[in-house]
């Protein structure tokens, strides 16, 4: 699988990650995803995927604070930044578009482009290689409803993802919604590629969790 990661692409990454995630039950993902946003979680089994398929090394939260890099020897092949959003995020334009890197699916992946362009060119100027780099935005989705609720505080945005699936009307209309709205809008910065990564139930409430990978050009 060591080629994956040296010749890698949008739907080469997002299929391996794919892999990664289903190596976990479906409903203990759900039971994650369901009490906190699941960036971690999917860096953490993406990383321990290469590190026990592959013969490179899955850094998290390296040098600069990447939130992971695979690596050949000393060699970074992969650069990649994590966000996690929920697919609900995704339908308002307000959201979708702010350049506020805390509070905008656009801010916030600008900003990381920004930051893997300058740690790339660092390494051409030291090295004359560089890594290839990567967004991988999850998007999550919980089916909370008034009667399947468990107690205040348990899901996290219950109020917001409830409020959503009144006004969609399906958990499937509001992910699959969600998500062509934001692979319009990163599609315009790279090549990107979608890849469901996770569906199950936790406390009777069904989960959703996909992504969006996104190659970000070291030049621009």
């Amino acid at each position: 699988m060591n080629e994956v990661f040296f010749n890698c692409s949008p739907p080469k990454l997002g299929d391996f990650l794919s892999t990664a995630m289903r190596a976990m039950p479906g409903d203990q993902a759900a039971f994650f995803t369901a009490g906190s946003k699941p960036e971690g979680l999917v860096r953490d089994q993406l990383a321990l995927h290469v590190h026990e398929n592959t013969d490179l090394i899955a850094a998290r939260e390296w040098l600069h604070r990447i939130d992971l890099a695979v690596l050949s020897e000393q060699e970074p092949l992969v650069l990649i930044e994590l966000k996690a959003w929920a697919h609900l995020n995704a339908l308002s334009e307000k959201k979708l578009m702010n350049s506020d890197p805390k509070h905008g699916i656009a801010g916030a992946f600008l900003s990381d482009a920004e930051k893997l362009r300058k740690i790339s060119l660092d390494f051409l100027k030291k090295t004359q290689k560089q890594p290839k780099l990567f967004a991988v935005n999850v998007f999550f989705a919980v089916g909370v409803l008034d009667q399947n609720v468990p107690n205040e505080g348990v899901v996290k945005y219950a109020r917001e993802h409830r409020k959503a699936l009144q006004e969609v009307g399906s958990l499937v209309l509001l992910c699959d919604t969600g998500l062509g709205k934001a692979k319009s809008f990163f599609e315009t910065h790279g090549e990107t590629s979608v890849h469901a990564l996770s569906a199950g139930v936790t406390w009777g409430i069904d989960v959703r969790l996909d992504a969006l990978v996104i190659e970000i050009e070291a030049s621009k």
